[in-house]
Parts: structure tokens; C-alpha cells; sequence
């Protein structure tokens, strides 16, 4: 988090739970104001969550998030037969005071 810019990145999901190999169709990218709860929040210019983000991308950005806010995230893969995986470990973020480029830095608690 820089500010209120937002820039993830995920390793490739090629194989499932058991070591079979996967084709995928998308990662969802699922956000909210509660730990837990990924709620359709309305973030100007942010689709609504879930985002769906092609399979072949492992970097997503998402740029003017609220001042000063604590945001939760977490994803899934979803299989080319459209079985979505379980959550990966939740992250919250809390994006700054300013815009992009301008201090102070907002923080990030954790890793997808």
C-alpha cells in the first residue's frame, strides 16, 4: 500500500490441494470493511467485490482506495470446470492519509 494505491501480487496457481495439475479460469479478488465479511462495498472506480482477474495475471492494482481506511482482502482460484478453491490467509491493509506517491505510507498486516 502506498498512500491509497493498493498493488498485489500471487504466485501462479497451477495445482490443486492434491497435486493435479489446474487450468484456470480466474482468480477472485474479495474485499471488505469486516475481517470475514467480503460485502459488495462501493469503492469509486473499484469494480464490486468479488473482482474477477484473468488467470494469466499474477499483479492486480487498485488505485484511489478511501483515505485512512482498514480494508480486509482475500482470494480464490477458480478452475476452468468453475470450482473456486478455499480462501488463501486474509490480509488487511490500511491505506493512508494521502494519495498516491504521498506520505504518509499506509501499511500492510500480511501476504496472500
Amino acid at each position: 500500500v502506498k498512500g491509497t494505491h493498493l498493488y498485489l501480487q500471487w504466485d501462479k496457481v497451477t495445482k490443486d490441494v492434491h497435486g493435479n495439475d489446474v487450468l484456470l479460469s480466474n482468480y477472485n479478488l474479495y474485499y471488505g470493511r469486516y475481517s470475514g465479511f467480503y460485502e459488495n462495498l462501493y469503492i469509486h472506480n473499484v469494480p464490486l467485490s468479488p473482482i474477477a482477474i484473468n488467470e494469466n495475471l499474477v499483479i492486480y492494482e487498485i488505485w484511489d482506495l478511501p483515505k485512512s481506511s482498514t480494508i480486509y482482502l482475500n482470494m480464490t482460484a477458480v478452475s476452468n470446470t468453475f470450482s473456486e478453491s478455499v480462501f488463501t490467509k486474509e490480509v488487511k491493509i490500511l491505506t493512508g492519509d494521502s494519495g498516491f506517491g504521498i506520505s504518509p505510507y499506509g501499511e500492510n498486516f500480511g501476504s496472500i
